[in-house]
């Protein structure tokens, strides 16, 4: 069958196609489709109107994800080295509850490379228990000092030069602090929850000695 039909055959009105009904067949905008008698000619029509209208819109909407992409990759992170709270939140992890079960809070977070040297912001999150520092130019942990919850430190490759220079919580576990500027070893009796302190290397402390070791 051929395909050329003239303005007149086609149905042309006012600039739009309307169906035409020929035989066993109807021509809606240029397109020949089989008629049967479930077929709804004007349904054809409103469809393909239905369908570029919403192609349109489609087109006009803008690429969100490539943008929001790309202005996050334009945000400084913890400029001058000073941790700040955008630097924090891509860091949190865990979302889980409270100490005390009153609401929900992230419990972890890893903030690594960021060449920090100021994380006084730290001492705002009192819920976290599990902070992860590694690779900056640390040297005062004293924000930590109200993070009663915490349980698991990470401040290697850092510039401390004391150890647990703060007032750790009773309940901390775990400590790195290997690949550091410490000199000196401090009494650590008062931390009787204290399994495991990282020093250059593993070492295993009991809680009721004072533990005296030679750095590496």
């Amino acid at each position: 069958m051929a395909d050329n039909w003239n303005d007149e055959e086609l149905g042309i009105q006012n600039g739009q196609f309307s169906p035409i009904v020929e035989g066993g067949f109807v021509h809606v905008d240029g397109e020949t489709h089989i008629l049967n008698y479930d077929t709804n000619v004007l349904s054809l029509d409103q469809d393909r109107q239905a369908t570029e209208v919403a192609t349109a819109a489609d087109e006009d909407q803008p690429q969100s994800s490539y943008y929001d992409s790309e202005e996050e990759e334009d945000v400084e992170l913890s400029p001058d080295g000073i941790l700040d709270e955008e630097t924090i939140g891509r860091g949190m992890t865990n979302l889980g509850r409270s100490a005390d079960g009153s609401q929900q809070v992230y419990l972890h977070t890893a903030i690594p490379g960021f060449s920090l040297k100021d994380i006084s912001i730290l001492a705002n999150y009192i819920h976290l228990q599990k902070i992860e520092m590694p690779y900056n130019e640390i040297t005062d942990l004293s924000p930590l000092n109200d993070l009663k919850y915490l349980l698991i430190l990470d401040a290697s490759h850092n510039k401390l030069t004391k150890l647990l220079d703060f007032s750790p919580p009773k309940n901390l576990q775990k400590v790195d602090l290997s690949y550091n500027d410490i000199e000196e070893m401090t009494d650590l009796t008062p931390h009787h929850y204290l399994m495991s302190l990282v020093l250059d290397r593993i070492l295993n402390i009991s809680s009721n000695l004072m533990a005296i070791f030679e750095l590496q």
